[in-house]
């Protein structure tokens, strides 16, 4: 006969009810895991949805290839300087080729506009650049004629000098190398000459890098009549030539022109099939006899967009331009771009192409893969017969942002060639208009201000 155990009636309903718990656990354990491997497999499918046929995918920002190298310095003079270096470094950061450049020189003696453009660049950038400030003279220098700003060296060329060789043992430290492209951006207004210092003190650190100049003629006849002599002190210290626009044509398209050409060689550098580093493009854009003027030319639209709405709700939306659309936009901006309203210049110096030099047709266009199409606008150049003999046809992807109730995809071309007889188209541009005389926009003399400020004895305002 059997006897009950009183051990076993108290053990096995434990086990019987941990095996259960147990049980019950696995299954839910289970059913988690399954429900986390079809999060996955539903943020995978999301994430990786293909796009309607026929369709490119607009970038809004990152590019799939990285540029490791900071062999570029900007030196920004001015106000026009700054807004400038303000749009070239938020469009590489934006388009992931932040590391291009590997330091920032800002000469700005406007308060105002210099904390603007430290408050307003990638901080990404921070570190990189390098202020100066002048604070015992008024800012743009009172728009004195760079002969007395020349005379007041002593008063600001101390200060520029030590900014000089901070920014360059910056990008040494930073880059293991000094810079290979030092573009200067200079704008005309009083403290313009002020740059020919930092250049010609890189230049002796420098012998190898090259050296090239960015400007746009104001509005105002008395600066503009300054021009001649400023482009001549920076040729003079190592500059090789500049590339110029004129603020009495379309200043906005004028600044995306020349932006773009900065960016476009930069990403183009990446992309292209052929070589067409920055470095290599501007000495094939300028004659070999240095202080020659490039201009340009800029074609610029946007496309409508659509939006592609994610599946899953930690994917953000995505968007994409049709390709046959932005395939005739950009073939219908190459036809148009040449045209004398689109110059920079307002069709100066524009007759026949300067010998030994080449022409570059840069194609923007904030898609990720422009690639795809570019087979095929190559092969349409190519039917219509267009001269390839020093002319260079880039592409440049850049990235955009995205109005999610207006979306459109930027598409530009910028085309760069060098100016027939530089010195007098110069003189033309710079000519006072009819009625004013040389004398008459002589600017003020100096006199100083209380508490040793020096300042121009009439003039209120700067531009610089």
């Amino acid at each position: 006969m059997l006897e009950f155990n009183p051990v076993l009636g108290i053990v096995v309903p434990v086990v019987a009810a941990i095996v259960a718990m147990l049980l019950v656990g696995w299954g839910r354990e289970k059913r988690t895991r399954a429900s986390r491997e079809k999060e996955r497999e539903s943020y995978q499918l999301a994430l990786n949805a293909a796009l309607p046929n026929g369709t490119l995918e607009i970038s809004t920002g990152g590019l799939s290839k990285k540029l490791r190298d900071g062999r570029i310095m900007l030196v920004l003079n001015g106000t026009f300087a700054a807004r400038q270096g303000e749009n070239i470094l938020s469009l590489l950061y934006r388009s992931g080729l932040e590391a291009a450049v590997g330091s920032v020189l800002l000469i700005e003696g406007d308060s105002r506009s210099r904390a603007q453009f430290l408050a307003t660049v990638p901080a990404i950038f921070a570190s990189r650049i390098v202020a100066v400030d002048f604070p015992s003279l008024a800012g743009g220098f009172g728009n004195a004629t760079p002969h007395q700003v020349e005379s007041l060296i002593a008063d600001w060329g101390p200060e520029l000098l030590r900014a000089t060789n901070s920014v360059a043992e910056l990008h040494e430290q930073r880059q293991h190398d000094g810079p290979a492209l030092i573009l200067n951006f200079v704008g005309l207004g009083g403290g313009a000459i002020t740059g020919t210092l930092t250049v010609e003190e890189l230049r002796r650190r420098y012998r190898l890098a090259s050296f090239y100049g960015f400007s746009a003629l104001p509005v105002d006849d008395r600066l503009r009549t300054w021009a001649p002599y400023v482009f001549r002190k920076y040729r003079s210290v190592g500059v090789r030539g500049f590339v110029l626009a004129d603020n009495l044509g379309d200043e906005v398209l004028n600044d995306f022109g020349m932006d773009g050409a900065v960016v476009g060689f930069t990403v183009a550098a990446l992309y292209a099939d052929a070589g067409v580093e920055a470095n290599n493009a501007f000495t094939l854009l300028f004659a070999r006899a240095p202080g020659g003027i490039v201009s340009f030319h800029t074609y610029a639209k946007t496309i409508p967009g659509e939006q592609l709405l994610p599946t899953h709700p930690s994917v953000p939306p995505r968007y994409y331009v049709f390709s046959k659309n932005l395939r005739s936009s950009i073939t219908a901006a190459l036809a148009e771009v040449n045209r004398s309203h689109n110059h920079a210049l307002r069709g100066k110096g524009l007759d026949g192409q300067v010998p030994q030099t080449s022409q570059f047709d840069i194609v923007l266009a904030a898609v990720h893969d422009l690639k795809t199409i570019e087979d095929d606008i190559v092969l349409g150049q190519r039917l219509k017969k267009v001269e390839k003999r020093n002319r260079h046809l880039v592409f440049a992807p850049i990235a955009t942002p995205i109005d999610p109730n207006l979306i459109r995809c930027p598409v530009a071309v910028v085309s760069l060639r060098a100016v027939q007889n530089p010195s007098a188209i110069l003189a033309q541009l710079t000519r006072p208009a009819a009625g004013t005389s040389r004398g008459q926009t002589r600017p003020p003399r100096l006199s100083r201000r209380p508490g040793g400020q020096r300042n121009a004895s009439t003039q209120k305002g700067a531009v610089s």
